[in-house]
Protein backbone atom coordinates (compact mmCIF):
# COMPACT_ATOMS: atom_id res chain seq x y z
CA UNK A 1 0.00 0.00 0.00
CA UNK A 2 1.46 2.99 -1.37
CA UNK A 3 0.72 6.73 0.48
CA UNK A 4 2.37 10.14 -0.43
CA UNK A 5 4.15 11.55 2.48
CA UNK A 6 3.06 13.69 4.74
CA UNK A 7 -0.25 12.63 4.68
CA UNK A 8 -1.69 10.42 7.34
CA UNK A 9 -1.24 6.44 6.59
CA UNK A 10 -5.24 5.16 5.28
CA UNK A 11 -6.82 2.47 7.73
CA UNK A 12 -6.33 -0.86 6.22
CA UNK A 13 -9.40 -3.19 6.62
CA UNK A 14 -8.93 -6.16 9.37
CA UNK A 15 -5.43 -5.95 9.23
CA UNK A 16 -4.65 -6.80 5.48
CA UNK A 17 -1.58 -5.10 4.66
CA UNK A 18 1.25 -7.41 4.09
CA UNK A 19 4.44 -6.88 1.41
CA UNK A 20 3.71 -8.60 -2.22
CA UNK A 21 5.82 -8.16 -4.78
CA UNK A 22 3.67 -8.43 -8.52
CA UNK A 23 5.20 -9.63 -11.34
CA UNK A 24 3.39 -10.51 -14.92
CA UNK A 25 4.71 -12.63 -17.30
CA UNK A 26 4.26 -10.15 -19.76
CA UNK A 27 4.65 -5.66 -20.78
CA UNK A 28 0.69 -6.09 -21.57
CA UNK A 29 -0.48 -8.45 -18.63
CA UNK A 30 1.46 -5.94 -16.49
CA UNK A 31 -0.24 -2.69 -17.33
CA UNK A 32 -3.41 -4.41 -17.35
CA UNK A 33 -3.04 -5.78 -13.90
CA UNK A 34 -2.05 -2.25 -12.78
CA UNK A 35 -4.81 -0.19 -14.76
CA UNK A 36 -7.57 -2.49 -14.29
CA UNK A 37 -7.87 -3.35 -18.08
CA UNK A 38 -6.15 -2.87 -21.29
CA UNK A 39 -4.91 0.35 -22.13
CA UNK A 40 -6.94 0.62 -25.17
CA UNK A 41 -9.92 -0.17 -24.07
CA UNK A 42 -12.35 2.86 -23.40
CA UNK A 43 -13.40 5.00 -20.29
CA UNK A 44 -16.11 7.38 -21.61
CA UNK A 45 -13.91 9.24 -23.94
CA UNK A 46 -10.22 8.45 -23.17
CA UNK A 47 -8.85 5.00 -23.28
CA UNK A 48 -7.18 3.97 -20.03
CA UNK A 49 -3.58 5.23 -21.52
CA UNK A 50 -5.09 8.45 -21.77
CA UNK A 51 -6.99 8.28 -18.43
CA UNK A 52 -3.91 7.70 -16.66
CA UNK A 53 -2.76 11.32 -17.20
CA UNK A 54 0.44 9.75 -17.46
CA UNK A 55 3.72 10.07 -20.24
CA UNK A 56 5.15 6.81 -21.69
CA UNK A 57 8.49 7.55 -19.75
CA UNK A 58 6.80 7.88 -16.60
CA UNK A 59 6.82 3.96 -16.58
CA UNK A 60 9.65 1.43 -16.32
CA UNK A 61 9.58 -2.36 -16.77
CA UNK A 62 12.43 -4.78 -15.93
CA UNK A 63 13.34 -7.82 -16.88
CA UNK A 64 13.41 -10.42 -13.96
CA UNK A 65 14.66 -13.74 -13.50
CA UNK A 66 15.48 -15.72 -10.29
CA UNK A 67 14.39 -18.94 -8.36
CA UNK A 68 11.63 -19.55 -5.78
CA UNK A 69 11.17 -22.39 -3.51
CA UNK A 70 7.84 -22.74 -2.13
CA UNK A 71 5.15 -21.73 -4.91
CA UNK A 72 1.45 -22.19 -4.49
CA UNK A 73 0.15 -23.17 -8.21
CA UNK A 74 -3.44 -21.95 -8.80
CA UNK A 75 -3.37 -23.36 -12.29
CA UNK A 76 -3.43 -27.00 -10.86
CA UNK A 77 -7.23 -27.70 -10.16
CA UNK A 78 -6.46 -29.55 -6.63
CA UNK A 79 -3.85 -26.87 -5.38
CA UNK A 80 -6.56 -24.91 -3.16
CA UNK A 81 -8.46 -27.99 -2.06
CA UNK A 82 -7.16 -28.78 1.63
CA UNK A 83 -7.84 -24.57 1.98
CA UNK A 84 -11.11 -24.93 0.48
CA UNK A 85 -12.13 -28.31 2.50
CA UNK A 86 -11.38 -26.27 6.16
CA UNK A 87 -13.54 -23.11 4.86
CA UNK A 88 -16.23 -25.29 3.16
CA UNK A 89 -17.54 -25.79 6.97
CA UNK A 90 -17.94 -22.04 7.99
CA UNK A 91 -21.10 -20.01 7.95
CA UNK A 92 -21.61 -16.32 7.81
CA UNK A 93 -23.32 -15.34 10.61
CA UNK A 94 -26.83 -13.01 11.33
CA UNK A 95 -24.93 -9.77 12.07
CA UNK A 96 -22.28 -9.97 9.15
CA UNK A 97 -25.62 -10.37 6.92
CA UNK A 98 -27.13 -7.88 8.27
CA UNK A 99 -24.12 -5.32 7.57
CA UNK A 100 -24.29 -6.44 4.10
CA UNK A 101 -27.03 -5.51 3.26
CA UNK A 102 -27.19 -1.85 5.29
CA UNK A 103 -24.31 -1.47 2.80
CA UNK A 104 -26.08 -2.61 0.07
CA UNK A 105 -23.59 -5.11 -0.76
CA UNK A 106 -25.00 -8.60 -2.27
CA UNK A 107 -24.99 -11.37 0.15
CA UNK A 108 -21.60 -13.71 0.08
CA UNK A 109 -21.80 -17.15 -0.10
CA UNK A 110 -19.53 -20.36 1.63
CA UNK A 111 -17.45 -21.52 -1.03
CA UNK A 112 -17.51 -24.91 -0.60
CA UNK A 113 -15.09 -26.45 -3.46
CA UNK A 114 -12.01 -25.57 -4.83
CA UNK A 115 -13.12 -25.36 -8.07
CA UNK A 116 -15.48 -22.62 -6.51
CA UNK A 117 -12.33 -21.06 -4.59
CA UNK A 118 -10.47 -20.79 -8.15
CA UNK A 119 -13.16 -19.39 -9.96
CA UNK A 120 -14.00 -16.74 -7.07
CA UNK A 121 -10.09 -15.33 -6.48
CA UNK A 122 -10.21 -13.52 -9.49
CA UNK A 123 -11.86 -10.19 -8.65
CA UNK A 124 -14.07 -8.83 -11.51
CA UNK A 125 -12.36 -6.46 -13.75
CA UNK A 126 -14.90 -3.41 -12.99
CA UNK A 127 -15.36 -3.73 -9.53
CA UNK A 128 -12.24 -5.47 -7.85
CA UNK A 129 -11.32 -2.08 -5.80
CA UNK A 130 -15.16 -1.16 -4.97
CA UNK A 131 -15.53 -3.35 -1.72
CA UNK A 132 -12.12 -3.00 -0.28
CA UNK A 133 -11.90 0.89 -1.04
CA UNK A 134 -15.60 2.15 -0.22
CA UNK A 135 -15.96 -0.22 2.29
CA UNK A 136 -13.49 -1.75 4.19
CA UNK A 137 -14.43 -5.09 3.42
CA UNK A 138 -10.94 -7.31 1.62
CA UNK A 139 -11.60 -9.16 -1.52
CA UNK A 140 -11.74 -12.70 -1.94
CA UNK A 141 -7.81 -12.46 -3.12
CA UNK A 142 -6.82 -10.45 -0.09
CA UNK A 143 -8.10 -12.45 2.65
CA UNK A 144 -6.14 -16.14 0.47
CA UNK A 145 -3.13 -13.93 -0.07
CA UNK A 146 -2.96 -13.33 3.89
CA UNK A 147 -3.85 -17.12 4.66
CA UNK A 148 -0.52 -17.94 1.94
CA UNK A 149 1.68 -16.09 2.93
CA UNK A 150 1.16 -17.13 6.98
CA UNK A 151 1.54 -20.59 5.57
CA UNK A 152 4.97 -19.52 4.47
CA UNK A 153 4.43 -19.72 0.61
CA UNK A 154 6.93 -17.58 -1.08
CA UNK A 155 4.59 -16.65 -3.98
CA UNK A 156 1.67 -17.38 -5.65
CA UNK A 157 1.48 -18.41 -9.13
CA UNK A 158 -1.87 -17.48 -10.90
CA UNK A 159 -3.63 -16.34 -14.27
CA UNK A 160 -4.28 -12.86 -14.28
CA UNK A 161 -7.81 -11.82 -14.06
CA UNK A 162 -7.26 -8.70 -16.03
CA UNK A 163 -4.68 -9.86 -19.16
CA UNK A 164 -4.25 -12.91 -21.07
CA UNK A 165 -1.00 -13.94 -19.13
CA UNK A 166 0.30 -15.14 -15.58
CA UNK A 167 1.21 -13.53 -12.34
CA UNK A 168 3.52 -14.31 -9.88
CA UNK A 169 2.55 -12.51 -5.86
CA UNK A 170 5.59 -12.76 -4.35
CA UNK A 171 5.56 -12.40 -0.63
CA UNK A 172 9.39 -11.32 -0.06
CA UNK A 173 9.12 -11.64 4.28
CA UNK A 174 9.35 -15.51 3.45
CA UNK A 175 12.97 -15.28 1.74
CA UNK A 176 14.36 -14.96 5.19
CA UNK A 177 14.68 -18.34 6.21
CA UNK A 178 15.66 -19.64 2.32
CA UNK A 179 17.62 -19.20 -0.60
CA UNK A 180 14.62 -17.66 -2.95
CA UNK A 181 16.01 -14.55 -5.33
CA UNK A 182 14.66 -12.55 -7.70
CA UNK A 183 17.37 -10.07 -10.10
CA UNK A 184 16.99 -7.19 -12.45
CA UNK A 185 18.13 -8.73 -15.65
CA UNK A 186 20.15 -6.02 -17.18
CA UNK A 187 20.93 -2.59 -16.87
CA UNK A 188 18.32 -0.79 -13.87
CA UNK A 189 18.20 3.22 -13.28
CA UNK A 190 20.54 5.62 -12.03
CA UNK A 191 20.82 5.48 -8.08
CA UNK A 192 19.30 2.24 -7.69
CA UNK A 193 21.76 0.33 -4.60
CA UNK A 194 20.14 -3.15 -5.28
CA UNK A 195 19.65 -5.24 -8.47
CA UNK A 196 18.58 -8.35 -6.45
CA UNK A 197 15.87 -9.24 -3.92
CA UNK A 198 17.17 -12.16 -1.11
CA UNK A 199 17.48 -12.30 2.31
CA UNK A 200 20.37 -10.20 2.47
CA UNK A 201 18.27 -7.52 1.07
CA UNK A 202 15.32 -7.24 2.83
CA UNK A 203 14.36 -4.14 4.31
Amino acid sequence: MYYKPGRPKPKVPRGQAFRCLYIAQTIQTAYAEYFGDALSSWVGPLTLDEFALRRETSFTTFLLDGRLERVLDLRQDGSPKPFADIISHFNICSPAKAAFRSAGLPQRKIIRSAKELRRRLPMDRKAWRQEPTVFGVPEASQIFGRFARDADWEAILYPSGRGSGLCLGIFTENFRASDSRVDVVGDVPNGATHAALDKEHLS
